[in-house]
């Protein structure tokens, strides 16, 4: 189970199930994990299938189906090419982009439990008179100023920025 191999933290859950839906391939869900099911080894990680919602953990519930809802409404998270934008151990996080057609999909991940502040050039993005992105998981907005996106992001977040 994803919740126990992640020490029960349910916000690396959620970023691992963001990465998954963000990068190339398919995601895969194991049946329960969408609503914090918990299980060690081998049968526990089998266990069934709590149908009483008052055990669900709700919230990481909606939150994957926000996921699943967005990936099917972006295509370039889907079938775009994958781009590297950038990478920083240091401070721990990743941006890279997918993009179809005119359709692109900035990604921005903070894998760390710090509010960091990241500046990501946006060139070759198609977006030369584009002035703003928006965040469509959370509708929130973000300039981009001299080629240049500036965003200070929570711990253990991430960012799908679409043209807005």
């Amino acid at each position: 189970r994803m919740l126990n191999k992640l020490n029960g933290k349910k916000e690396l859950v959620r970023m691992a199930n963001f990465f998954q839906f963000s990068y190339p391939g398919a995601p895969a869900i194991y049946y329960g994990d969408e609503i914090g099911i918990d299980g060690g080894k081998d049968p526990e990680n089998r266990k069934a299938f709590p149908w009483d919602e008052t055990k669900w953990d709700n919230d990481l519930r909606d939150y994957t189906k926000d996921l699943i809802s967005w990936r099917k409404r972006l295509t370039a998270l889907r079938r775009g090419d994958y781009k590297r934008i950038a990478v920083n151990n240091d401070l721990r996080y990743y941006a890279f982009s997918r993009t179809i057609g005119d359709e692109t999909v900035l990604v921005v991940m903070n894998s760390s439990d710090k509010l960091i502040r990241i500046v990501l050039p946006v060139t070759g993005l198609g977006w030369e008179q584009v002035h703003t992105l928006k965040d469509v998981l959370s509708g929130t907005r973000y300039a981009i100023k001299d080629q240049q996106l500036e965003i200070t992001l929570e711990p253990w977040a991430g960012l799908w920025l679409t043209r807005s």
